[in-house]
């Protein structure tokens, strides 16, 4: 394995409970059908990870533990990898906040840099944070194997920070539920502006 090329996987979190609401800092656990597919989908990769960072939310760091625990590698908790906040909206279902706001709903929809829920974080402090940690993380463990494990809106804010994308078309990323990205960053450079970050699934 190429030491100058620092390993980043990065897994989104499986099925959890209470089913299809808008879910970011409250903390549900997975289902069973949540821990199946996070299982499948480690278990079908071929890589000697040297340590888990995961979000300290339980849908994230209750497998992420397990799995540390049955690897024997150390694993670390980061809050700059939790879910954007959603405010008053969490926990409750897309079609119930359509109904009694459709505007705020389209709003937020159209351009979270500009409207946010009510009581939300707001989109650039959530974009900031995560950038931070992915920096961070980034920087410190630069001969290692990372596995991260986290959340869409996140997986999200980190594709769209490498492949340059704009507000929209952050927009239209799909994360599904226990996939898992590859990426791999070419530590040799200096200057952190000219690494070369190449995305392998």
């Amino acid at each position: 394995m190429n030491k100058n090329v620092l390993h980043i996987d990065i897994l989104r979190h499986g099925e959890t409970q209470k089913g299809n609401i808008i879910r970011g800092a409250i903390n549900d656990a997975l289902t069973d059908f949540g821990w199946s597919q996070m299982n499948f989908v480690i278990e079908n990769q071929n890589c000697q990870w040297d340590r888990i960072i995961s979000s300290p939310l339980i849908r994230c760091e209750n497998y992420a533990s397990s799995l540390a625990k049955k690897l024997d590698i150390p694993i670390s908790l980061d809050n700059g990898l939790k879910e954007f906040n959603f405010g008053d909206w969490e926990g409750r279902s897309i079609k119930d906040i359509a109904e009694q706001d459709s505007n705020s709903l389209s709003k937020f929809w159209k351009n979270p840099m500009h409207f946010s829920p009510p009581n939300a974080e707001s989109f650039l402090k959530f974009k900031d944070r995560v950038l931070s940690a992915w920096m961070a993380i980034s920087e410190t463990y630069t001969y290692e194997n990372i596995l991260l494990i986290t959340h869409g809106g996140v997986i999200r804010i980190i594709l769209s920070h490498i492949r340059g994308y704009s507000i929209e078309e952050f927009q239209n990323i799909n994360v599904d539920l226990a996939s898992l990205l590859k990426i791999r960053i070419d530590v040799t450079s200096v200057n952190s502006n000219l690494k070369q970050i190449y995305i392998i699934k």
